[in-house]
């Protein structure tokens, strides 16, 4: 802008240009907080007067650096620079003219993640696909939800919650798996069991109408069949403790199967029994 001087009596004084010039600062960090041994992250420095080849330093060394803006910074902070707990001074180096004044970054220490319940809780030997949701606390991006050994393809949602899809195959058999968070980090959370359990369907196959769940037999005697079904991986064993009720096959097995019975022949009054099949009658 102008600057003249009005001496007394009116007369004016010559005009001078006065230039303003924007002051040269970093104001603030985003982030200004990190976890520890978290992944390589881009760190935002805002303030004025930045120019065109500025650097961010990190405790003195020089991070690469883009100018955005006579207001931002962004540097590339690799993930080794993060690997462990402290209080980083952050600089900006202007060629020339030296070092603005530091700020400061905290790298938090790292906190193991924890598991406080799932969704759901268990499943179906030899059931689908399905989507697993673990919910905790210290969950970061790139968190993987594992099946015993084995990473599941993850998804997080918040720090809170991750969601997995479990593929068909680890839940073909039945037994326990053990279900654990692994961060980016190496750190492991707390483990939860999720049981994979044999469901059996067991209904009549003849001579009586299909899938009824009970049979009369004439006192002259007779046969019928019991249809199991069940995963490939499951076993059962039928059971008859009646001497008038003879399984003729198979009495045992895993799978779905048919299982045929005959019943003896009844002179007196009637009579009935359970055919007992995976503990189901």
């Amino acid at each position: 802008f102008d600057l003249w001087v009005v001496i007394p009596g009116g007369a004016r004084s010559n005009t001078v240009k006065i230039q303003v010039i924007e002051p040269v600062r970093a104001t603030d960090l985003k982030p200004a907080q990190v976890i520890a041994g978290g992944p390589q992250f881009t760190l935002t420095v805002n303030g004025s007067g930045f120019e065109s080849g500025m650097i961010v330093r990190w405790q003195g060394l020089n991070l690469t650096t883009t100018w955005v803006s006579r207001t931002v910074l962004q540097a590339i902070v690799p993930a080794a620079l993060i690997a462990n707990p402290g209080t980083i001074e952050i600089t900006v180096f202007h060629p020339g003219h030296g070092q603005l004044v530091p700020l400061s970054l905290t790298v938090q220490p790292a906190t193991p993640p924890f598991i406080s319940s799932l969704n759901p809780i268990s499943a179906i030997a030899g059931s689908a696909e399905f989507t697993l949701t673990v919910t905790g606390s210290g969950f970061l991006g790139g968190a993987a939800v594992r099946w015993n050994a084995t990473h599941l393809a993850s998804a997080l949602l918040s720090a809170s919650q991750l969601s997995a899809v479990v593929p068909s195959h680890l839940t073909a058999n039945p037994g326990n798996a053990t279900i654990t968070v692994a961060n980016p980090n190496g750190i492991i959370s707390n483990a939860i069991t999720f049981p994979v359990s044999c469901d059996y369907q067991v209904a009549a196959a003849g001579p009586v109408q299909p899938g009824a769940t009970s049979a009369v037999i004439p006192a002259s005697g007779g046969t019928g069949a019991v249809r199991v079904t069940t995963a490939a991986a499951c076993f059962w064993t039928a059971i008859s403790t009646e001497p008038w009720l003879t399984i003729f096959g198979p009495a045992y097995g895993s799978g779905a199967a048919t299982v045929g019975f005959s019943v003896a022949a009844n002179p007196g009054p009637a009579r009935s029994t359970v055919l007992t099949i995976a503990g189901r009658g």
